[in-house]
């Protein structure tokens, strides 16, 4: 596999467990089954694009990426493939809610006097709260990671593993 190639692996590999795709994207954009001999694959796709211009695209679009190539290359079937979406759903939505806490928390930073004790403290609190979320992120990702394997049958389980192993390289 190209270097391009691993490296866009290596990028979605590590965002699939950070956040999650919204579902109705992926009903409208993933079409029927047969579709998939017609179009390119995902892979195809992401050797078209340059690995820079990931860093431009939003964690929802990489993240939507990433679910299509775990469709396209474990062969899921259609429970499966909502069991995928659920656990992506629940992913995204844990993580809408910590950065809602954490852009409260901001709002409330600049109504006050920048220098203040009250001021460093709530940056103390901020600070603190992405360090936790970050830490609760890696545990979800855990928690996800073993969630996608459990649903899995043992061929797929196989791919998953080789897929994960292609992209860490």
């Amino acid at each position: 596999m190209n270097k391009i190639v691993n490296q866009t692996f290596i990028l979605l590999s590590a965002l699939i467990i950070a956040s999650t795709v919204s579902t109705h994207s992926m009903a409208h954009n993933h079409g029927a089954k047969s579709d998939k001999d017609s179009s390119c694959s995902p892979a195809e796709e992401s050797q078209k694009s340059k690995p820079a211009k990931h860093a431009a695209l939003s964690q929802n679009v990489l993240n939507e990426r990433m679910l299509m190539v775990l469709i396209y290359r474990l062969d899921l079937t259609d429970a499966q493939e909502e069991a995928l979406k659920d656990i992506f759903a629940q992913q995204k939505t844990q993580i809408q809610d910590q950065a809602g806490l954490v852009n409260a928390m901001l709002d409330e930073l600049v109504k006050l006097e920048p220098g203040s004790d009250v001021y460093n403290q709530q940056i103390d609190l901020i600070a603190q709260t992405r360090i936790d979320g970050w830490a609760n992120n890696m545990k979800e990702r855990g928690h996800m990671h073993a969630a996608i394997v459990s649903m899995l049958n043992s061929k797929q389980r196989a791919d998953f593993k080789k897929f994960i192993a292609e992209a860490r390289q």
